[in-house]
């Protein structure tokens, strides 16, 4: 996890939607699986993209591609976790 007052709450109330005093940007499920992939840019974007969502066919989530993070259940998010980690 990460140290006390790193703001793990307050990014969980964010993507929660239960505090909407924020400013910033709620990141889609294909946009969180392709952010280290397209950090170290070693792909053109459209390889990324192709990538990225074949790892979430595998995983049986291609479906909530367009989904913000806070709208799939905590299953999914961890299928989100497993292909970001393998893009």
């Amino acid at each position: 996890m990460g140290k006390s007052g790193s703001g793990k709450s307050t990014l969980l109330y964010i993507l929660s939607t239960m505090d909407t005093d924020y400013t910033g940007e709620l990141i889609i499920v294909l946009e969180n699986v392709m952010l280290p992939a397209r950090k170290l840019a070693r792909k053109p974007f459209a390889q990324i993209k192709k990538d990225a969502m074949y790892q979430l066919d595998l995983l049986g989530i291609a479906d909530q591609a367009k989904k913000k993070a806070n709208m799939i259940s905590g299953g999914q998010k961890q299928r989100v976790a497993i292909a970001r980690a393998l893009i």
